[in-house]
């Protein structure tokens, strides 16, 4: 039996009455796609169906087939356009009317379809859109101001905003109308503030309005409109900051002060009137223009600098009421946020031409960032570097690069493991494996393990996760388009990877409440270490475990391209291996042996303490007793110096997320280099280091304590050279001394604890005491 067409199903079950069609119309709406609308005899039936709903006396059943008309019009526009007048003649005069909000919605989706997707059918706009959206308009206005519902209104300034840049000839007769109801919704409210949503769709509906000026005249009215509203700016700005000295300080223009002398209701009033202009400032400046237009970069630039040296700690002369006082400087974090939505904005407009004010504007964020700011605070503050820096030429001052760049490190080395933690992990680790002899020394006590505070999460609040993620960013970027100084650049190399390696270690939900983040931040790591890795293909070639283990199982997102690409340099190398160029020693200072004074300076401003310098060791002055560590194959092996701990650390580094044997490119690659488990530890890599052939600890067993103690340790530089030779590949873009970062458990780095190595004392059977 031939099945039968959807269309007929749908009119003989669903559509078969108005109650039907109400109660089953967001399973026809669900239903429909545009291969049910191919010829067929059926259409005829479907749109005389749609008639009857439309000229129905049941204002749900008006409803229902303007939402099915609607929903034809997307699937089919030949249907759409030989119906549309018809639709038209129901659908405009609904606007006029006491019809129910949902019935209004309908409508003007309905009628915005049919006016936008005929712009280019000459026939139709000359008979049906010319005579009718200028009535579509003006609907659109009148309901916009006599109708309460914030939605319905939402939904008619997005008409009339898609609509204006189609039709600006049809709409210059209302320009005046137009901007009139902008500014209703932009001049402010008190004590209750405007809705925000309200506001950025006026603000857009306002920075459409200069297109019906024409080719010629849009760009004065852009000028105009921008001056209006940069004056206005300052206007409210000015009225928040009347207990400060704004004009004397800041240079902002003597406007004067309002008639409105409550700050109960002027503060607000004010502040929801520099909100609205930051909005309008936005959508003016990435609105595109019909011709190219003078942007006052120095004016815009004045205004957020102005407002980004408002601070709480701003003195000012004279009297002044304590309230007022304390009402300015609670908006003031208000203040640098709409100063940062502005600078956004004006990076994305004017690109490279603010490359001349971006020293001034960078100096201030880095002077709120080493203040005490709050997380929300410091997002917005964080929000408006990336732009500014991707935006912006190269940036040359060294001093102020290095200075923002420690200051933003400080928000990502939250993500290392604090030294009191990792003294206690140490404490614990190192209790688990001491002889009785030992623990009774260290007076430990059963149970203490119940009193013991857990770590706390890293990112408490969306806030703090969203910064990290914005902090990472904005270091990339540093490091890639401005000049910091060596300390800082090997700083900065040094601590990204030590987090890059500690990360996978610890649980997602220790890092945030929202799991997703940490592997958002382990993507954005991977990356950015990646992009550090590709100077050239010699350093490529000394991160080849890097640049593997960062590319992603499916090979998507930006990581995973330039880790492909990256593998494609090392694979098939562009420039002789005798002509490429070497990156500079000072840059891959990146072991502790080669920290200069002023990196470890540096390094100690910061907080990154090392088990060598940092207070790990600080609370007793006895060497630390040795960890036991198991070996997969079930032997158990002692590291007990400090060079032991940092091969591991070298190994740990070189195979991150090193699933090699599953992600090489060739046999040969596999073979050349050692798999390890996926998220690396201390344990597992000092075992390879043990079980590797070509080490000197490899040539004895591991069994054996005596032999261990007799033979001596390898210096670092040695154990270095025959752990290359291991993997096939140096490790210059390692971190250095990455055991000087506390993101993993800390190893022992004192002799060996010789208690299990002392004869078992004898006992004297014939010795009783009864016999006494």
């Amino acid at each position: 039996m031939e099945n039968s067409h959807p269309l007929k199903t749908l009119l003989q079950l669903q559509l078969a009455s108005d109650a039907s069609s109400v109660l089953h119309l967001p399973y026809v709406l669900d239903f429909l796609s545009p291969e049910h609308f191919g010829p067929s005899p059926h259409t005829q039936k479907w749109a005389a169906r749609i008639n009857s709903l439309l000229h129905s006396k049941d204002s749900s059943a008006r409803w229902a087939g303007l939402c099915v008309a609607f929903q034809t019009s997307v699937c089919s526009r030949d249907i759409m356009i030989e119906h549309a007048q018809g639709w038209i003649g129901v659908a405009l005069p609904i606007l006029s009317k006491d019809e129910p909000p949902p019935t209004l919605k309908a409508s003007v989706r309905l009628l915005r379809r049919i006016f936008s997707t005929t712009v280019n059918i000459a026939e139709f706009q000359r008979q049906l859109c010319l005579p009718n959206v200028p009535k579509f308009s003006s609907a659109l206005i009148e309901l916009v101001q006599k109708k309460p519902e914030e939605d319905l209104k939402l939904l008619a300034l997005a008409a009339l905003t898609h609509l204006i840049p189609l039709y600006p000839t049809l709409h210059r007769s209302l320009h005046s109308s137009l901007s009139s109801l902008a500014l209703k919704f932009l001049n402010g409210s008190s004590p209750r503030p405007t809705p925000e949503s309200l506001a950025k769709g006026a603000a857009r509906l306002y920075a459409t309005l200069h297109v019906t000026g024409g080719k010629v005249g849009a760009g004065n009215i852009w000028r105009t409109s921008l001056d209006e509203t940069l004056s206005f700016a300052w206007t409210a700005l000015y009225n928040l900051r009347t207990t400060y000295d704004t004009r004397n300080q800041n240079g902002a223009p003597p406007y004067p002060s309002m008639s409105v002398e409550d700050p109960i209701i002027s503060i607000p009033l004010n502040m929801d009137r520099l909100r609205a202009a930051a909005y309008i400032l936005c959508d003016l400046l990435l609105f595109p223009t019909p011709r190219p237009v003078i942007v006052p970069v120095g004016s815009l630039v004045k205004l957020c600098s102005t407002m980004l040296r408002c601070t709480p700690e701003e003195q000012a002369e004279g009297q002044f009421d304590s309230a007022t006082r304390a009402m300015e400087v609670a908006i003031i974090p208000a203040i640098w946020r709409v100063a940062c939505d502005i600078l956004i904005a004006l990076s994305e407009s004017v690109h490279y031409h603010l490359s001349l004010y971006l020293p001034r504007l960078l100096s201030v964020f880095a002077y709120h960032l080493e203040q005490e700011r709050t997380p929300s605070q410091r997002l917005c503050l964080l929000r408006a570097i990336p732009p500014l820096l991707s935006n912006a030429t190269h940036f040359h001052d060294t001093v102020l690069a290095s200075r923002l760049a420690k200051v933003i490190l400080t928000t990502v080395t939250t993500l290392l493991t604090p030294s009191s933690q990792a003294l206690a992990d140490r404490d614990a680790t190192a209790s688990k494996n001491r002889s009785k002899r030992a623990k009774k020394r260290g007076r430990g006590y059963e149970g203490d393990e119940v009193f013991k505070i857990a770590a706390e999460i890293v990112c408490s609040t969306p806030e703090e996760g969203e910064g990290l993620l914005v902090a990472l960013d904005a270091l990339h970027l540093l490091m890639q388009n401005s000049l910091l100084s060596p300390p800082v650049y090997s700083i900065v190399s040094r601590a990204l990877l030590a987090i890059l390696i500690a990360l996978p270690q610890r649980s997602p939900l220790s890092i945030a409440p929202d799991l997703s983040l940490h592997g958002k931040l382990s993507d954005k790591l991977r990356f950015i270490c990646t992009k550090m890795a590709t100077g050239t293909s010699s350093t490529m070639s000394r991160s080849l475990s890097l640049v593997i283990g960062a590319i992603p199982p499916d090979g998507a997102g930006a990581c995973g391209a330039e880790s492909r690409r990256c593998l494609d340099l090392l694979l098939h190398p562009r420039v002789p291996p005798l002509v490429r160029s070497i990156p500079h020693v000072e840059t891959l200072s990146l072991f502790r042996e080669e920290e200069g004074d002023d990196e470890k300076g540096i390094r100690k401003s910061l907080g990154l303490s090392s088990v060598h310098d940092g207070p790990l060791f600080a609370s007793s002055s006895a060497t630390p007793p040795a960890v036991a560590r198991d070996r997969p194959d079930g032997t158990v092996v002692q590291s007990g110096s400090s060079r032991d701990a940092e091969s591991a650390f070298i190994l740990s580094a070189v195979n991150l997320e090193s699933t090699v044997q599953t992600r090489a490119v060739s046999s040969n690659l596999t073979q050349s280099i050692p798999s390890f488990s996926s998220t690396p530890t201390p344990t597992s890599i000092a075992s390879a280091v043990k079980t590797t052939p070509d080490s000197s600890m490899g040539q004895h067993g591991s069994n054996s304590p005596q032999l261990q103690e007799s033979t001596p340790m390898p210096s670092t530089e040695a154990l270095y050279a025959k752990t290359n030779q291991a993997i096939g590949a140096s490790v210059s873009t390692i971190p250095p001394s990455l055991d000087s970062f506390d993101t993993v458990t800390v190893i022992g780095n004192g002799e060996m604890d010789r208690d299990e190595d002392e004869p078992m004392p004898t006992i004297d059977m014939g010795s009783d005491s009864d016999s006494n």
